[in-house]
């Protein structure tokens, strides 16, 4: 397999990701992993080895939130496919249903506090979180300081906690 082919597949699962837990909706998710990907393929030979992970994954914030500008001007503002998201974890999920509702529900209460965060916390917690990016890698993807990347996350997390919290607290469906 030649090199370019090697690096599109070991990003493929990491770029779809990324769009799917910032979009919320597969479709878009694989239209944007296709324009990363293709962009990838294209600048593949210009990047180093340690540039390479932070430079897919800014690729892939920006072309998340272009996307997203792109669909709130066509449907106006959505915030979470939860049908797809259950579909998603009932698929893959192997617990009792009582169990797997319960994680289901609060996976989608997770996914819109997220969603409702500013960037880049929103972009930042989801690459250390759910990607398990390093501070350096973020920083590097989102184009900041190290200290401000730390900052940032404290914060995300901080607002997230607060958000559940609140809910929770409200019984608001969690």
């Amino acid at each position: 397999m030649r090199p370019d082919k090697q690096l599109v597949y070991r990003f493929k699962d990491k770029v779809y990701a990324f769009a799917y837990y910032y979009l919320g909706d597969r479709q878009d998710a694989e239209e944007v992993a296709q324009d990363v990907l293709l962009k990838l393929w294209h600048h593949c030979e210009t990047l180093t080895d340690e540039r390479i992970t932070p430079w897919v994954m800014r690729v892939t914030r920006n072309v998340s939130i272009d996307y997203l500008r792109k669909r709130e001007t066509r449907r106006g503002h959505e915030l979470v496919d939860s049908e797809a998201i259950a579909f998603q974890l009932a698929e893959s999920d192997e617990k009792p249903d009582e169990d797997r509702l319960d994680d289901e529900h609060f996976l989608e209460e997770v996914l819109v506090a997220m969603r409702l965060l500013k960037e880049p916390q929103r972009s930042i917690i989801q690459l250390r979180e759910i990607h398990g990016m390093s501070y350096e890698e973020i920083g590097a993807a989102v184009n900041l300081p190290l200290s401000t990347v730390k900052v940032y996350l404290h914060r995300a997390r901080r607002t997230l906690r607060d958000s559940l919290s609140e809910r929770i607290r409200h019984g608001l469906n969690v």
